[in-house]
């Protein structure tokens, strides 16, 4: 039989026994723990060996290949995304069409939205500049352009004028590569003139347009009261028996013509096609057919007889592609305070006294009733179907005209 001590002592073994079970099992966990962690760390440090000495297996974006690319080359390219981008070199191609189109080589991009900064001093004191003359938008110009070159802190010779009657002439004399251009051009021949430059000096053109609808209602209001046989532009019209609608159909769109001018048509060399297309668009435009067309007059018939619609089309597209690689500046005759300051600051020329210009004499002395017939004239045009048709591809000009103008103006301001 056991005793009572017998028994005492059973339960203290028993208790150190499950005291050291228990304090055992508790080493034995954090011991666990802390073999885990040191292993799961040994990993975690290999993993990131083994990241950097293996192969890359997503390349991130280089321009070189991997292999090139080193410190310099990393520090040139960081370089070079500073740097402003240059346009695109690429011309748009030529349209093949039925119109002997003359491809121009010889410009200035526009000075505000295509010209990179590091090249703008290629618009200098020995820049030729040609204004591209538009009916009723900028006849000022012409006498800007003297006061301007005389106002010139520089030597330079006076603004040459190129019309129909010297357009041969003109040109026979500058055919040579030893000729060279002056300072300024302005009339009715000048979109080309730059082809003459030989790559002796940098030629820029620029121009002034105004809206389609407005610029032919005023041109016809002028030509029925002061202008009729002053102006070249009036003198293939009566205007005692033509309507306004009338003239604006057969003048069409003059800027769009233009653009598209080519010298041989007005120098003998598509007389042919030229007469053919004259006979039968000049009738139905009511000219007086006793009278020699005028050059541009010329363009716009072959354009109307020898194009089909979708020719024209083409040109179209061509010309608004190319408006501001043709044009250093374009300026905008509803805003021509505005248009001198940019013209001024692209071709560092004291264009802003021309301000005074713009005070036509003409307007100045026309009467209110007259003021209302302009405005009569213009609703009228307006609401005709067909001379909206005619002046279509000026119209399409303008608009894109005014969005590079406002391109422009932005460039100019936050300088």
């Amino acid at each position: 039989m056991i005793s009572h001590r017998m028994i005492r002592k059973l339960r203290r073994v028993l208790f150190w026994l499950v005291m050291f079970l228990w304090i055992s099992t508790i080493v034995c966990y954090w011991s666990y723990v802390a073999v885990s962690y040191v292993r799961s760390s040994q990993d975690s440090v290999h993993s990131d060996v083994v990241k950097r000495d293996s192969p890359v297996t997503e390349a991130p974006e280089v321009k070189c290949k991997p292999v090139e690319c080193n410190c310099e080359t990393s520090k040139r390219e960081e370089k070079e995304v500073d740097q402003p981008i240059k346009p695109a070199t690429e011309k748009p191609p030529m349209p093949k069409t039925n119109y002997p189109l003359v491809e121009l080589k010889s410009y200035i991009p526009n000075f505000y939205t295509k010209l990179p900064d590091s090249e703008k001093h290629r618009v200098n004191q020995n820049t030729s500049i040609v204004f591209v003359h538009g009916q009723k938008a900028s006849a000022t110009m012409k006498g800007c352009l003297r006061l301007v070159q005389k106002s010139l802190p520089y030597a330079a010779a006076a603004p040459e004028v190129v019309y129909d009657d010297i357009v041969a002439q003109f040109y026979r004399d500058h055919a040579g590569p030893s000729t060279s251009l002056g300072k300024f051009y302005y009339g009715e021949a000048t979109f080309g003139v730059c082809e003459l430059s030989h790559g002796h000096k940098p030629c820029a053109y620029f121009t002034v347009l105004r809206e389609p609808y407005e610029r032919a209602a005023s041109l016809y209001d002028f030509c029925r009261t002061e202008g009729n046989l002053k102006e070249r532009i009036c003198n293939l019209w009566n205007f005692k028996s033509i309507s306004v609608t009338d003239y604006a159909k057969a003048l069409g769109s003059h800027v769009f013509a233009h653009i598209l001018y080519n010298p041989k048509i007005c120098t003998g060399r598509f007389d042919n096609r030229v007469n053919e297309a004259l006979h039968a668009v000049g009738k139905a435009d009511k000219i007086d057919m006793s009278r020699r067309a005028f050059c541009w007059y010329r363009h716009k018939a072959f354009i109307d007889h020898h194009l089909t619609k979708e020719e024209k089309d083409k040109l179209l597209n061509y010309v608004l592609e190319n408006l501001q690689n043709w044009f250093a500046v374009i300026g905008i005759f509803e805003e021509f305070a505005v248009s001198l300051e940019l013209i001024e600051n692209a071709f560092a020329a004291p264009f802003k006294k021309c301000s005074m210009w713009k005070r036509n004499p003409f307007e100045e002395k026309r009467t209110q009733q007259q003021r209302n017939d302009r405005t009569s004239f213009k609703t009228q045009l307006m609401s005709d179907r067909k001379v909206y048709e005619a002046l279509y591809y000026d119209l399409r000009i303008y608009d894109e005209a005014m969005k590079i103008f406002h391109l422009q103006k932005a460039k100019f301001f936050s300088r």
